[in-house]
């Protein structure tokens, strides 16, 4: 779970743009005004709760990783100063920044 929030941390950094969840938690975080760790683990167990309600396998360690993976990656961000106001690039910025235009 720490690598998890590590990475998330330095995939996220350089605001070139976040996966789904991720972009989802940004979103939520700078719209809610809430902790890193509240936010994630809500989307976490939003996602398990679903998973279950399709039929989908759960076991300990997928309960596990939907409550603590909201923790670790508020601890990444804590320790490495990340900005939660900080703003991505989206894909027609990032397209412009990658041609060099």
């Amino acid at each position: 779970m720490a690598m998890i929030g590590v990475a998330s941390y330095f995939y996220l950094r350089p605001k070139l743009g976040a996966g789904p969840r991720d972009g989802l938690m940004i979103g939520l975080v700078q719209k809610l005004d809430r902790e890193v760790s509240v936010v994630r683990a809500g989307i976490e167990v939003s996602v398990l709760v679903v998973g279950i309600a399709l039929g989908g396998p759960v076991g300990i360690g997928t309960v596990i990783t939907a409550f603590s993976t909201g923790y670790f990656v508020q601890l990444a961000f804590k320790l490495g100063k990340y900005d939660r106001n900080a703003k991505h690039m989206n894909l027609y910025e990032l397209a412009k920044y990658l041609s060099g235009k």
